[in-house]
């Protein structure tokens, strides 16, 4: 984020604003489901995204890659 010459990464609140709003977005445009849950007595949001999962860019950060094929997800 850019202000004043200054740049800083963006505070939780404000990356936890741009997240919500991103996704909201893909949800009417996509094969994006949400649905609200509890987790240990405390409510929770839970996001499917199709056709996606997690990996990680050369640096070891955490990313969001496009899946063409289909693969088996076991949760447990």
């Amino acid at each position: 984020m850019q202000r004043r010459g200054a740049t800083r990464a963006p505070n939780f609140r404000e990356a936890l604003d741009l997240f919500v709003g991103a996704l909201g977005s893909i949800t009417r445009t996509s094969g994006v489901k949400t649905i609200n849950i509890e987790v240990d007595g405390k409510p929770a949001a839970l996001t499917i995204i199709e056709n996606a999962a997690f990996g990680e860019d050369p640096n070891g950060n955490t990313i969001l890659e496009e899946k063409k094929e289909s693969q088996h997800v076991e949760i447990t």
